[in-house]
């Protein structure tokens, strides 16, 4: 096995990426310029973008439902999430998002139960490198932080080791690390203190969020999930 080191110290700092023949990237659309080298792995992972562009200025509708400017929206959005064993016990189920791709994330409910779609992923010993990297090229270059907006929707689902535990029994998370602690460890850590774009996932989370007050302003509901 080849191991191929490449740098870049446009903008702020450098990136360093380890980068193995074994490696394999997936197709990407041709409407999707590379800038750079980690662009073609950040692009790799998220996917073609939603119709739904991840930033956008307050629109109309939001207005119009009352939610109020765009600090009280995201108040409200980012307020309303709970780690995995709450939705849990909320009648949420997880399950793996029928491709990888990071904005591959979403919410059904029956109104008594509902389901987390999302994508599978696996961590290892070098995922921690890859992913300082890909969060140093967002943050220093002229892209949305698309990347990093995962990695911060990730962190609120994971308290604990038993959040790990059933994201991995749901086929969702993959862990090669020595303990579920040391994975819970990455994701409360990887991406702290760092700004996301909050209208990433933000209808996930919008849904979450009533699901989650219809539950438990029922209480039928609640003696059906248990």
């Amino acid at each position: 096995m080849s191991l191929w080191w490449l740098s870049h110290s446009d903008h702020c700092g450098g990136y360093l990426i380890l980068i193995t023949m074994n490696q394999k990237l997936g197709s990407i659309e041709n409407s999707m310029p590379c800038r750079h080298i980690l662009d073609l792995y950040r692009q790799n992972f998220l996917g073609v973008e939603r119709s739904c562009p991840l930033t956008h200025s307050k629109s109309t509708a939001t207005v119009k439902r009352g939610l109020g400017s765009d600090g009280d929206v995201k108040d409200q959005v980012m307020a309303s999430f709970r780690n995995v064993k709450e939705l849990m016990a909320a009648g949420i189920r997880f399950e793996p998002s029928p491709t990888r791709y990071l904005r591959d994330i979403s919410f059904s409910s029956s109104g008594i139960t509902a389901c987390l779609r999302l994508p599978p992923i696996t961590i290892d010993s070098s995922t921690e490198t890859l992913f300082l990297n890909l969060i140093a090229y967002e943050m220093s270059s002229n892209v949305p932080h698309d990347f990093i907006s995962y990695l911060r929707f990730l962190d609120s689902l994971i308290d604990n080791a038993d959040d790990v535990k059933e994201l991995q029994a749901a086929g969702i998370l993959q862990n090669n690390l020595d303990t579920h602690e040391q994975l819970a460890d990455f994701f409360n850590t990887v991406s702290s203190n760092l700004e996301s774009n909050f209208h990433a996932y933000k209808d996930v989370r919008v849904k979450i969020r009533k699901h989650m007050k219809s539950y438990y302003n029922s209480r039928p509901k609640i003696w059906m999930t248990q």
